[in-house]
């Protein structure tokens, strides 16, 4: 996943350290996202018709 994003930002002419910091710093981002919703649709969806 992060060469996809290193490939993009290297296809846009960044230097190649800097496309691999980036990327690290995207799919980062995106891992946190993705960390955050899951656990607020598993708390919102699966814990709160059980309390019910």
């Amino acid at each position: 996943m992060v060469n996809i994003f290193a490939g993009w930002f290297s296809a846009l002419g960044l230097s190649e350290t800097f496309d691999l910091v980036l990327a690290n710093i995207v799919v980062g981002i995106i891992m946190i996202v993705v960390a955050f919703l899951s656990k607020y649709i598993f708390e919102k969806v699966l814990i709160k018709p059980i309390e019910l």
